[in-house]
């Protein structure tokens, strides 16, 4: 199958095993034009470590709700960095704040960073955050404010809703 998507320039493959399949990822990685690209239901340092140490993928994405938080995630990206890998932080269908703690994360960390980020409608990314910032010419800015720039306030008036 990845021979007839070869010329549709796909930038990655995702998810195409579950993250503990490492044969199914070295075996794919060997014969795929397409690079792989996993690890948002990691939850940890050590299931990221496996895959990486499989040689198999050319993108690791941790998803900072779900690998540990900030921590996780740096330790993540130190051990992609080991190994030459570049690393792709998850959103999906995240809520705003997460969101917002990945466009930190990748602004403070990761120099030149890819960043997955969702163009669909998502109603969860906004409901505890102003607009999210949208990229432009490729790009994406961190939002001003202390912490992650979330507006806490708003917050409290979200709680007093009828």
């Amino acid at each position: 199958m990845v021979e007839a998507l070869r010329d549709l320039e796909i930038v990655w493959l995702e998810e195409p095993f579950p993250p503990d399949d490492l044969a199914g990822y070295r075996a794919l990685a060997a014969v795929s034009p397409i690079p792989l690209a996993a690890g948002e239901p990691e939850l940890s340092v050590f299931g990221f470590r496996d895959l990486i140490a499989s040689s198999s993928l050319a993108f690791a994405q941790p998803d900072i709700a779900r690998c540990g938080g900030f921590t996780g995630a740096v330790q993540i990206a130190s051990l992609c960095h080991a190994h030459h890998g570049p690393v792709c932080p998850h959103t999906g269908f995240s809520g705003g704040l997460n969101n917002l703690a990945i466009i930190h994360l990748a602004a403070g960390l990761l120099e030149n960073a890819l960043l997955e980020w969702m163009i669909i409608d998502n109603p969860l990314r906004d409901l505890f955050t102003e607009p999210l910032p949208s990229p432009k010419d490729g790009r994406l800015s961190t939002v001003s404010g202390p912490g992650l720039g979330l507006d806490v306030d708003r917050l409290t008036d979200l709680g007093r809703r009828p």
